[in-house]
């Protein structure tokens, strides 16, 4: 028989959260290790891109090209990176499964609803990864042509302009539609809609989350440096992030969404997922008036 898990107070409704910040305090308490499960699921699908980067670094081409002269130099280095850029991109669709995964089981703790681990994380896989991946594909190719065209036409202060820019904007855009497909069956029309609606309202919220996503794993991963010691504590770095940093951003991210969710969309037209989790005082009281 499968293990479903449940934290501690789940049979007792009195005793639920009132508010999203607390259920955040409660997974923390009584869900910790279920969040480190999450951890290691991302971390085992990360595991190419790991290796790919290692490779990379380890190969980093620029101390052994000297003879070349500086405009064959800057052509091949540019033809390196593009390598790196394809080949990081394609190993995020791995990584993605587990994203799929996870954000399920986040809903679940979200919901306070028991979860089979394995059960549940396949789930997700299969309700969210073809709307994730057409997502990824679709802003991944913008981040390539940002990439070339600014390559193109000087790169340098160029490219990070449009990298912020595309942080901030195409970014924190792709996390929403994550967000709403994983709560949501929504169509790819209305999933856009609302989340150009939610980044509007929730901008500075949306650009924060997006760095805090982007910004670690980016300069872990993507920055090439020299040394094997080098390359050592920096993949230490990634995999600290993976297991302990991520799955609780990733928390935090689902419940400032649901919370967006349950005052713009689930009042009105989703009352069975309004502020469900959550022990909802008004709700107890109208029901003792009944009584």
């Amino acid at each position: 028989m499968k293990k479903i898990n449940y934290a501690k107070s789940d049979y007792v409704y009195s005793s639920l959260p009132v508010s999203r910040k607390e259920e955040f305090k409660d997974a923390m308490k009584n869900n910790f290790r279920m969040l480190l499960r999450n951890g290691f699921s991302l971390l085992l699908f990360a595991l190419p891109l790991i290796a790919f980067n290692i490779f990379m670094d380890i190969y980093h081409l620029p101390m052994t090209l000297e003879h070349f002269s500086q405009d064959e130099l800057k052509g091949i280095l540019f033809l390196w990176e593009i390598i790196r850029l394809l080949g990081s991109v394609a190993l995020l669709f791995v990584l993605l499964i587990a994203v799929a995964g996870v954000l399920r089981i986040n809903k679940l703790l979200v919901w306070q609803e028991g979860i089979s681990y394995i059960a549940e994380f396949k789930k997700g896989i299969k309700e969210n990864y073809k709307h994730f991946a057409i997502y990824l594909l679709i802003y991944s190719l913008i981040f390539i042509a940002t990439f070339v065209l600014s390559n193109l036409f000087g790169g340098g202060i160029l490219f990070l302009v449009l990298l912020i820019i595309y942080i901030l904007f195409f970014v924190s855009i792709m996390i929403w539609k994550f967000m709403i497909s994983n709560v949501y069956d929504s169509t790819f029309k209305s999933t856009r809609i609302v989340a150009y609606n939610s980044y509007v309202k929730h901008i500075l919220i949306s650009m924060l989350f997006s760095l805090l996503v982007v910004s670690p794993l980016f300069v872990n991963l993507y920055i090439s440096i020299d040394g094997v010691t080098a390359i050592i504590i920096k993949n230490i770095i990634v995999i600290v992030l993976l297991i302990i940093y991520y799955p609780i951003l990733l928390l935090v991210n689902s419940l400032f969404a649901i919370s967006v969710f349950d005052k713009e969309i689930n009042f009105e037209d989703y009352p069975d997922y309004y502020l469900k989790g959550l022990y909802k005082v008004e709700e107890v009281k109208k029901n003792e008036k009944t009584k």
